[in-house]
């Protein structure tokens, strides 16, 4: 669980007799997860995949109702839930975020309709940024070729 999904290398599977006596920690293709050991404060969403699969004890599920589940993830992904989450942190050998400090985190919730808005904002304007840093890298390696072919010339006439 990294990078707001969940990866499925190194899968771990237990026998349906765990599965059973665990039952109620099985995860949702409509939930999102949020890590609380080791790693702290990774929220993500559950991929279709993963759907109705158990859930490691490092992390908890959320479920909601009448949130933009985008909104969420991004929200408490956000410098300052991320910020809630790591002063609410026990740091003892292995760090772990207590579900009852996750709840006593603030969120402003705006109404649902503003929250995708804002979701189409935030997609809209990290768009525009991954653009904007792909045209920085054409114009770097454009700059490189232009600087190697001064070089190239200036060597060339050198040589004569």
């Amino acid at each position: 669980m990294k990078g707001g999904t969940i990866s499925s290398d190194n899968i771990k599977y237990i026998s349906e007799e765990t599965h059973s006596e665990i039952s109620r920690y099985f995860i949702s293709k409509d939930n999102l997860y949020i890590t609380i050991a080791g790693t702290i404060g990774d929220v993500g969403m559950v991929p279709e995949f993963f759907d109705g699969m158990n859930l490691t004890e490092n992390a908890a599920k959320m479920i909601f109702s009448k949130v933009d589940k985008v909104w969420l993830q991004k929200t408490l992904s956000s410098k300052a839930l991320q910020h809630q989450f790591t002063e609410k942190t026990n740091q003892l050998a292995q760090p772990k975020l207590a579900l009852h400090r996750v709840v006593s985190s603030c969120v402003a919730l705006p109404p649902l309709a503003e929250q995708q808005r804002i979701v189409a904002k935030v997609d809209e304007l990290l768009a525009f940024s991954d653009n904007l840093k792909a045209r920085l890298i054409d114009v770097q390696n454009t700059q490189i070729q232009l600087a190697d072919a001064i070089v190239d010339q200036v060597v060339g006439e050198s040589n004569k």
